[in-house]
Formats: structure tokens, sequence, C-alpha cells
């Protein structure tokens, strides 16, 4: 007769549920580490996310910054050449109302010219020169006015032939030899030293040249 297996079967259940939760407390770390890696990849995801944001708006700002830099330069670019056309035009205010006309008497023999110094400024000048020319060559001493008041004038006549004494007149040797060219025009120009101290050159078309700097030219 055979016996009940029910022993066996109570007994394999029993082992079954006994090693059940060792199973599931076997797969557990696994599930946490799988959750742990999803949340440090998104963690990850997002602190790139944040980093590429931050750098898109570091890179708009340095490219504002360059924008606002470049305009400021502009700016004072604009100011610095204002700056200096007021300073040059402070400058030439009163060397510009200085004039030298020119006034050729061609009805003598040899040729003679007269020259008119105008001070129409509201200070005198000082140190004045009109330097005679025919053509290119200088002729004898220039004429000196040692001051010329506001609102008055002075007046030099030279002729195109300089005079036979002209050596005897002119020891220091200061005056160019001379070979005129008949044809050659005689004409002037002017130096002087304006209220300020600054030297300058006008000519008979109203040319005004400042010559502080350039001893070279001084008479």
């Amino acid at each position: 007769m055979a016996r009940p297996r029910s022993t066996g079967w109570i007994s394999g259940h029993v082992l079954a549920s006994r090693l059940d939760p060792g199973v599931h407390l076997l797969a557990a770390p696994a599930w946490i580490a799988a959750i742990a890696a999803v949340a440090l990849a998104v963690a990850v995801i997002l602190a790139l996310g944040l980093a590429r944001r931050a750098l898109s708006a570091h890179a708009r700002q340095l490219a504002d910054q360059r924008e606002l830099t470049s305009q400021l330069a502009e700016a004072v670019a604009l100011q610095v050449k204002d700056l200096r056309l007021s300073l040059d035009e402070r400058r030439r205010a009163q060397a510009c109302h200085i004039f030298l006309e020119l006034n050729r008497l061609e009805a003598s023999a040899p040729t003679e010219v007269g020259a008119a110094v105008h001070n129409n400024s509201l200070q005198p000048v000082y140190d004045l020169y009109v330097i005679w020319q025919l053509g290119t060559v200088r002729m004898g001493k220039p004429d000196r006015a040692a001051r010329l008041m506001p609102g008055s004038h002075i007046e030099f006549t030279r002729q195109s032939e300089p005079p036979a004494d002209a050596a005897a007149s002119d020891p220091d040797g200061v005056a160019e030899p001379a070979a005129p060219d008949p044809s050659a025009t005689l004409s002037a120009f002017l130096t002087f030293r304006d209220a300020a101290g600054v030297r300058w050159t006008v000519r008979e078309d109203g040319t005004l040249t400042d010559i502080t700097r350039d001893t070279d030219t001084r008479p």
C-alpha cells in the first residue's frame, strides 16, 4: 500500500518559502544601482544643459561687452577729433585775422612792390618779418617790425632789383646772392608771433602755417 506524499510537498513548499526572501534580498541592490544610475544620468544631462545655457549667456555677455567697447571707442575717437578741431580753431583764432596785402607798382622801373600788413585781431602781434622773394630767391634782409597793435597796419616797399650796394648793406652775409630772372615775380610773405607765443607764416593768398617748431623757416 502506497504512502501519502503530502509531507514532501509540504517540506518543498516550506523550503521554497524560505528561499524566496533570500532571492529578493539578493536582487534589491541591482534595482537600487539601476535607479541610481538613471538618476545620475539625468543629473548629468541637466548639469550639461545648465552649463550650455551658462556658456551661451556668457558668450552673449562678452559679445555685448565687445559691441559696447567698440561704440565707446568710436565715441571717444569722435570726441578727440572734435577737441583737436576746437583746439586748432582756438590756436588759430588770432592768427587768421592777420593779413598780408601786396601792391605791385609796375609803372616804375624796376618794379616796386608794396607790402601792407593788417592786424584785424583784438590783440597785438609781435616780431613781424616781411620776407621778400624774386621767384624763389630771397632778396636782402627781411623788413622787420617789433609789434603791430590791434586795428593797425604797417607798410613796406621793395624793388625787384636789389641796389648796387646790397653787399655793403649786408656785412654779415645774411642776404642770399641773387641772380634774378627778369621774368621772375617779386613777392613776399610774413612771419609773426601771436599773443600766445605761437609763430606763424602768412602768404598773400591767406595761407596760414604754424612754424613754431620749424626753426629753419624763421628769418
